[in-house]
């Protein structure tokens, strides 16, 4: 139906109501109150946590608010348990839906909280899994330095533990660091530029593939001509 206007809006808010008191009646007043914050956020144009950024939701569907209640009582509910891997599952389906939506503030935030259920957990396959998509959210939002705290915490631990670091793990770490280098030679630091010219050089050389051969003979350049100018 289509809720556009005044009527949709009414509604739209007696939705939130009807889905936000199940929430309450089924005993989940942790899903109550993050469904709460979200419907909220997601009606006034804003990430979970109340600052305005773009999105391109404005009245929240039913479908939306039956997903988000769905997910969030059943991590609640297995919380209870300690059923970290079902926990582990519902965030990050929260999070790819508002990944979907460009909505990546909200992301983040349910991404964390993975990542705090895998620690919990001493999940170090699922830790490196949220770092790696904090990661990429972090990224998506133009915070790269940050993006490359991330991306790095997800290498070290699939290392630290023996396992294989992906082909396209090692692809978002290269991707970063070249990024960030290129931003702090725009603002001057050529020495910095060459620090994550190197590293980025490194990565691409560890990947070892042919992909990686271009990748290292552009950043060999690059850092090539920072160094000029230092």
């Amino acid at each position: 139906a289509d809720k556009s206007g005044l009527g949709g809006e009414s509604e739209s808010i007696a939705d939130k109501y009807f889905v936000c008191t199940e929430c309450l009646v089924e005993g989940n007043v942790q899903s109550f109150v993050d469904l709460f914050y979200l419907t909220h956020a997601l009606d006034s144009n804003s990430g979970y946590g109340g600052e305005e950024e773009e999105s391109s939701t404005t009245l929240t569907s039913f479908d939306t608010l039956q997903f988000l209640k769905s997910k969030l009582t059943e991590a609640e509910v297995a919380n209870r348990h300690a059923h970290h891997d079902t926990v582990f599952a519902a965030y990050e389906d929260i999070a790819k839906h508002y990944q979907t939506q460009h909505d990546y503030k909200t992301a983040v935030y349910f991404l964390t909280k993975a990542l705090g259920v895998a620690q919990l957990a001493q999940d170090s396959v699922r830790e490196a899994q949220a770092n790696e998509a904090l990661g990429l959210a972090k990224e998506k939002m133009g915070a790269i330095r940050q993006a490359i705290e991330y991306y790095e915490t997800h290498r070290d631990l699939l290392v630290r533990h023996g396992l294989e670091v992906p082909g396209e793990s090692a692809r978002h770490v290269i991707r970063a660091y070249k990024a960030l280098a290129e931003e702090v030679q725009r603002q001057g630091d050529y020495q910095e530029a060459i620090t994550y010219l190197e590293k980025s050089l490194e990565a691409a050389q560890a990947l070892n593939d042919r992909a990686a051969e271009g990748v290292s003979t552009k950043l060999q350049i690059g850092r090539a001509s920072c160094r000029e100018r230092v």
